[in-house]
């Protein structure tokens, strides 16, 4: 009989949780993270916004009209500064807001 990894799961292991862990291992931050870290910091301040992609610091979050992608500019700094506090350090370094669905 073979003998078992003790490092193995019997139970199935979520595929954004072990990206998570293969990304934090780079020293890279998934769009998880930021998706989670965003919406924590959006329990407190309502952001009509959501994450859309994240390379090279910049996140691209979409919005639903232009007027609100106009009002969101606006916050940008804001929103940057409560987002790396949500993530525990600055990971994102600008944000570009985009009409989109």
């Amino acid at each position: 009989m073979a003998r078992r990894n003790p490092k193995t799961r019997d139970e199935p292991e979520a595929f954004t949780m072990v990206l998570s862990r293969i990304m934090g291992r780079t020293g890279k931050t998934d769009l998880g993270a930021i998706w989670s870290a965003w919406e924590k910091m959006n329990a407190d301040h309502g952001v009509a916004a959501r994450p859309g992609a994240f390379k090279n610091g910049v996140l691209v979050a979409v919005v639903d009209n232009a007027a609100i992608c106009h009002e969101l500019s606006f916050m940008k700094k804001d929103i940057l500064e409560r987002l790396n506090a949500a993530l525990g350090s600055q990971v994102v370094t600008d944000i570009r807001f985009k009409v989109g669905r």
